[in-house]
């Protein structure tokens, strides 16, 4: 291991791996999703349905 910094490129690279690494431990197989999961599913209610967020 050396104590040379990485490249932007491959910081980001090993970040995102990691935050999805730590993503998939939380959520799991637990029902209860990611509250940023929820948010971002689509809550219309057929042709014409609403949007509405609770925000």
């Amino acid at each position: 291991m050396t104590l040379e910094p990485l490249p932007i490129e491959e910081l980001v690279v090993q970040l995102g791996m990691a935050l999805r690494r730590e993503r998939r431990q939380l959520v799991g197989n637990n029902p209860a999703r990611c509250i940023v999961d929820e948010y971002q599913q689509n809550n219309s209610r057929g042709p014409g349905g609403s949007s509405f967020k609770g925000d």
